[in-house]
């Protein structure tokens, strides 16, 4: 009886460990050679796009979330670094891998922002008419486009989205608060609104580009 108790508890231990060991696996992944290269996959509302130069791939969100995962390759075909952006700005956790496919660093890209998060600054590039997410209509591209991947993959294009840190004094203290800021050329105009990252509060630009003077 004692044996039969013995046997239980170890097989018991031996499942909470295997569990424990899947939970905190980090997914390695590696270069597909077989995917047709430079062009786009559909995969669900997801749209894909592979790259041989360098050796990466861009996963293009749906347009209700509106966003990139990037994921760059070592030349050995393992997986370097991936992560989210919104234009050129990553948020969220991004991961760094040696070329054994382990994983080095990570990085909370997160914690630079105020209290305006890339999701806000979607909802204001909505709110100001350029994008809608359900019907696929812009102002920034020919459309109405389709609302899967594609809308992102087509509008970030032309759309540029930059985000600055907030300054800080010696002592800690804000002394500039953190400015998203995202603008698209129209004809010989470029139109820009800048958003302070705390308070949501934007302001709209426009620009007559130089070689149209």
């Amino acid at each position: 009886m004692r044996s039969i108790f013995i046997n239980l508890l170890l097989i018991c231990n031996l499942v909470i460990a295997t569990a424990q060991i899947k939970t905190d696996t980090i997914m390695i992944e590696e270069y597909n050679y077989d995917t047709p290269k430079d062009t786009f996959i559909q995969k669900d509302d997801w749209v894909i796009e592979t790259w041989t130069t360098p050796m990466a791939q861009k996963e293009y969100a749906p347009a209700k979330d509106f966003y990139m995962i990037q994921k760059i390759f070592h030349e050995n075909g393992m997986i370097e670094s991936r992560g989210k952006l919104l234009g050129n700005v990553p948020f969220g956790i991004w991961e760094y891998f040696d070329e054994n496919g382990q994983l080095i660093k990570t990085i909370d890209e997160d914690a630079k922002f105020g209290k305006i998060k890339p999701s806000d600054l979607v909802d204001i590039i909505e709110k100001v008419g350029w994008i809608n997410r359900g019907t696929g209509e812009t102002c920034i591209v020919k459309g109405p486009l389709k609302t899967d991947g594609s809308f992102y993959a087509t509008i970030i294009r032309k759309l540029d989205i930059y985000y600055n840190p907030a300054q800080y004094s010696e002592n800690g203290k804000e002394i500039e608060p953190s400015i998203w800021s995202f603008s698209y050329r129209y004809h010989s105009t470029s139109i820009s609104y800048s958003v302070n990252g705390n308070t949501g509060e934007y302001q709209r630009y426009e620009k007559k580009l130089k070689m149209y003077e």
